[in-house]
C-alpha cells in the first residue's frame, strides 16, 4: 500500500469491507495477559515514522498515545493504572523510534 501511495496513485478505503484473518490452530500468542503493547500498533508507529514526514508522524504519535491513555478509562481505578502503564510503554517506544528517525534522517524533508 505504501508503494502505491508513494508512486502517486490514489488509494480508496472501504470501511464496510469484510476481512477474514485465518489463523493457525495452535501456536502464536494466545494468552489473555498483556505483557507488552500490541505488535501491530508498535509496527504502525514505526511505519508512519519511516515513510511519512515529521508533521504526519507527530499527529499519529499524539493520537496513538491518547488512545493508549484512554482505552481503559472506566469506573474501575485499576484500569486507569493499566492505561497509564500502557501510555508509559508507548511513550518509551515513541522516543526509541524518534531516535531511530534522527539517526537515519527519516522524515526530515
Amino acid at each position: 500500500g505504501l508503494r502505491i501511495f508513494h508512486s502517486g496513485h490514489s488509494i480508496l478505503f472501504n470501511g464496510e469491507a469484510k476481512v477474514s484473518h485465518l489463523g493457525a490452530p495452535s501456536g502464536g500468542r494466545r494468552s489473555m495477559v498483556r505483557e507488552d503493547l500490541s505488535p501491530l500498533e508498535k509496527n504502525s508507529v514505526y511505519i508512519v515514522a519511516k515513510y511519512f514526514g515529521e508533521k504526519v508522524y507527530a499527529n499519529y504519535e499524539r493520537e496513538w498515545l491518547m488512545k493508549l491513555f484512554f482505552q481503559y478509562l472506566t469506573l474501575y481505578p485499576v484500569s486507569w493504572w493499566r492505561g497509564y502503564k500502557d501510555w508509559k510503554k508507548g511513550k518509551r517506544w515513541v522516543e526509541k523510534i524518534r531516535a531511530i528517525k534522527k539517526e537515519n534522517q527519516w522524515g526530515l524533508r
